[in-house]
């Protein structure tokens, strides 16, 4: 596993591919940390040798068996052979159709549409991220500005305000179907600083000690070992690098689970919760979701070594909608302290983390 080594590499493609206008890629081997030449259709290791499939210049580090990689492939497959001829708003509708990245043909209108417009208002979300990139570096040092990764960066609404921040930035994503959809709208905003690498937080294509900053925003309830992806984001960067995190916070009493809209799931006991939700949502696979308390995400850092965490309150989150209407009533709540206190306690959706790895 590439967490494993200590070995850092420089350039990661063959000197025919370096220009002077275009950044030295992080990206790597997963398997031995080793240099990448990276082609449209196939990428391979120049040190052990490993080759990958690319679609559409986007390397594919993920491991070819599963029935859900499997279905990823086919429906990026169709966004791939439809990428030229339409525009990226298109492309999401077809790839909300398919199913891509949900699973869920069986999906109500409503939710559909839901899906659609999260992914075609990537201005409002990169306007957001910009936003709590910001207040991020007003309240803690960010000494570089070299590189950025956005770890499960899905469709790419994050993307732009990086790349504005960063000299070079690397979007890794676990479906391939996504992002396509995030190629597409770095083409048609013309950000030509930004890698895509399609593979799993548990093993990341970035060289050792390179990584200045990173972000996963509502990822790691979802992967396989959250242990094991915190090790592979600390492995990455730089000391005094910065990793930014958000997870749903487990004993949130208003609103619901924000994945299967059930309410109260985090307060019942692990083992019930999946059976707690196939009583309302009876196809909905709830196994593959952990729900995060602040002693868990303390504990998991704590286990890394020489680290920092740092909890910190963004208010309420702009990832649910409507941000200017949130914004007044935490405005609002924000003039009474016993009403602050009381919004904390009962609305908190989100627990929002840095963690710093130390000289």
């Amino acid at each position: 596993m590439a967490g494993s080594s200590s070995k850092i590499h420089g350039d990661s493609r063959s000197p025919s591919h370096k220009t002077e206008t275009e950044p030295k890629t992080v990206l790597c081997c997963p398997e031995c940390d080793g240099r990448l030449d990276l082609g449209q259709t196939q990428a391979q290791c120049l040190e052990c040798g490993r080759q990958w499939p690319a679609l559409l210049g986007i390397p594919d580090f993920r491991e070819r068996e599963g029935s859900y990689i499997q279905r990823d492939l086919e429906q990026a497959e169709t966004l791939a052979a439809a990428f030229a001829s339409n525009h990226r708003a298109e492309l999401v509708v077809m790839s909300v159709e398919l199913g891509s990245f949900y699973q869920d043909e069986q999906a109500s209108s409503n939710l559909r549409w839901q899906r659609i417009r999260n992914r075609q208002q990537w201005q409002a979300n990169s306007w957001g991220i910009a936003a709590r990139l910001d207040q991020l570096k007003s309240s803690i040092s960010f000494q570089h500005n070299d590189v950025a990764v956005d770890v499960g960066c899905g469709s790419g609404s994050h993307l732009p305000a990086l790349a504005e921040r960063y000299r070079q930035v690397v979007g890794v994503d676990a479906s391939l179907s996504e992002l396509i959809l995030a190629k597409k709208l770095l083409e048609e905003t013309g950000l030509t600083n930004v890698r895509l690498a399609c593979a799993f937080a548990e093993q990341l294509p970035i060289m050792t000690q390179t990584v200045d900053f990173a972000m996963a925003l509502y990822v790691l309830e979802h992967v396989m070992s959250a242990s094991a992806s915190l090790a592979e984001v600390y492995r990455i960067h730089k000391p005094g690098g910065h990793f930014y995190f958000a997870v749903p916070f487990r004993y949130t009493w208003v609103p619901p689970e924000p994945h299967t809209h059930v309410w109260w799931v985090g307060w019942l006991p692990r083992r019930w919760q999946a059976g707690y939700v196939q009583v309302f949502k009876p196809n909905f696979d709830f196994e593959k979701i952990h729900l995060f308390s602040f002693g868990e995400i303390a504990g998991l850092a704590a286990r890394l070594g020489h680290n920092r965490l740092q909890f910190f309150d963004p208010g309420f989150d702009h990832r649910f909608p409507p941000v200017r209407q949130k914004q007044r009533l935490w405005k609002f709540l924000s003039k009474s302290g016993l009403l602050l206190a009381l919004a904390k306690i009962f609305f908190r959706q989100s627990i929002h983390a840095i963690m710093t790895r130390l000289p």
